[in-house]
């Protein structure tokens, strides 16, 4: 099949969406499609600079779009409006300013193609591949990672009634006309059904680990004895740091464990709130917290087995609106992780379901605090736990068995020649 996929995030950024799409485009690519990708130039997070990148393409910060191949794929990148403090009028102008460079870029295009699969966030971005399918008579697969417009909504980012009503509209109208939609949870999924679209219409394409990348290793290595966490109990957050994650706890928490000093708090990430955290490490004097920014994926393996258990912690408003994926890296290297959030989010679920994790309730630093200790004295139940977490990730989430079930949709439902 040949398949344009669209969607703002792409390689080299260390998003958990960047390198889902780009895994599932060289996937794609190896299984034989012709695949073209139109995404943005890095920025994530925002205020990066990636200075590196813009030197080894060899190109300037006001080069408008660039073409280049990576593994099989062709990537046409546009540039794009990158705020340095992203407000929410900051974001839209962000959002709307590569929806209009995409469009831009994909109506001049020639190819033909047989499917347009749209990532999103951001949720705009609908609205660019629906116009896009009307001049080129394509179908469109709407992936969804993240509902966008309800976390917002939940987060108290977006308080307007009115603006609110507004951007839920257009959320309808874009799911109403796309052909299919996808989406990264059961509970997300129903969400979407319960918006007024048709069930048939939603289906299931989930997030995903590779076992064979990432393996339970010692705990001593590379990465931890240059960091100094040989020894160390360490508590992982990695992933983003913004408006969702509630990185608070975590520093409450470190607050509460800063005489326990063999325990370590490593936060890895970037992300809105990282700088209200680097602050907060340095104002309480918290000797016991590690802030680092994202790791190379050849580092990410060592990362993950240095540490004893890692956190996946959410504001306590988020409901069913995402999913936090960050949660498969520990557990396909065998490490225990803790909750904290909203107990009918699908990731508690999960938890309690496979018996990978321990849950405890959103914002309260003392039961977390309570459960970090738990794991730290009972090693027993702490190494069940992470064996759990690891064959729940082969058995249901395996980088092979999803894009494998992905692709085979792809091929029954859009393909001109299914048999072939």
């Amino acid at each position: 099949m040949k398949i344009a996929v669209l969607g703002i995030n792409y390689h080299p950024e260390l998003s958990g969406i960047g390198i889902y799409t780009t895994e599932m485009c060289e996937y794609l690519v190896s299984k034989g499609h012709d695949i073209s990708v139109f995404t943005a130039f890095p920025y994530y997070p925002f205020g990066s600079e990636y200075k590196t990148w813009y030197v080894e393409k060899k190109i300037r910060h006001s080069v408008f779009y660039m073409r280049e191949e990576i593994k099989g794929v062709r990537i046409n990148r546009c540039n794009l409006f990158k705020p340095r403090k992203p407000g929410i009028f900051g974001r839209m102008i962000h959002e709307l300013s590569f929806a209009g460079t995409a469009l831009s870029k994909l109506l001049k295009d020639r190819d033909r193609y047989d499917l347009i699969v749209c990532i999103v966030p951001p949720f705009l971005l609908g609205l660019t591949a629906i116009i896009f399918s009307k001049f080129k008579k394509t179908r469109v697969l709407l992936h969804i990672q993240d509902l966008e417009i309800d976390a917002a909504r939940e987060l108290g980012m977006i308080k307007n009634k009115l603006l609110l009503s507004l951007l839920g509209s257009v959320e309808r109208y874009i799911f109403k006309k796309v052909d299919t939609i996808t989406t990264i949870s059961d509970a997300m999924r129903q969400k979407i059904v319960e918006k007024g679209i048709e069930s048939r219409r939603v289906g299931l394409f989930y997030n995903w680990a590779d076992p064979g990348k990432i393996t339970p290793l010692p705990g001593s290595n590379t990465f931890s004895k240059k960091h100094n966490l040989d020894g160390k109990f360490v508590v992982l957050h990695a992933g983003n740091m913004g408006e969702k994650q509630d990185i608070d706890i975590i520093l409450k928490a470190a607050v509460i464990m800063s005489e326990e000093k063999d325990v370590c708090f490593l936060l890895v990430g970037n992300g809105i709130k990282k700088p209200a955290a680097e602050r907060y490490v340095k104002e309480h004097g918290l000797a016991n917290v590690l802030i680092m920014g994202p790791q190379p994926e050849e580092a990410v393996n060592e990362m993950l087995s240095s540490c004893s258990v890692a956190l996946v912690t959410q504001d306590r408003n988020i409901k069913n609106c995402v999913m936090p994926s960050k949660a498969l890296g520990p557990v396909c290297a065998e490490k225990p992780i803790i909750i904290s959030a909203h107990e009918t989010c699908e990731i508690c679920k999960l938890a309690e379901e496979h018996k990978f994790g321990i849950i405890v309730p959103a914002g309260d630093a003392a039961r977390l605090v309570e459960a970090i200790r738990r794991i730290k004295s009972d090693t027993k139940f702490a190494d069940t736990l992470g064996k759990n977490g690891r064959l729940f990730t082969i058995e249901h989430r395996h980088f092979d068995k999803v894009l494998k079930r992905f692709e085979e949709n792809l091929a029954a439902r859009y393909s001109k020649n299914p048999q072939a």
